[in-house]
């Protein structure tokens, strides 16, 4: 059970899938794959794993509504 509003619920949710896409975004913009020969940097490799999580946990709060 959440202690959030629906309203509140949906703000969190929101801000995961920008929180998610910006880490996307920084990642994407870095530049790294260019330098590195398609590597990814170990920042970028941080980034979108926070990504991923931010994903993962606005599907197990979807799950509970």
């Amino acid at each position: 059970m959440s202690c959030l509003t629906a309203d509140e619920l949906q703000t969190v949710l929101d801000a995961l899938k920008v929180a998610a896409d910006h880490k996307r975004d920084m990642a994407d913009w870095c530049g790294c794959a260019a330098t590195a020969g398609a590597d990814i940097c170990a920042t970028c490799s941080w980034r979108l794993s926070l990504a991923e999580a931010y994903d993962e946990l606005a599907e197990k709060l979807e799950g509970g509504r």
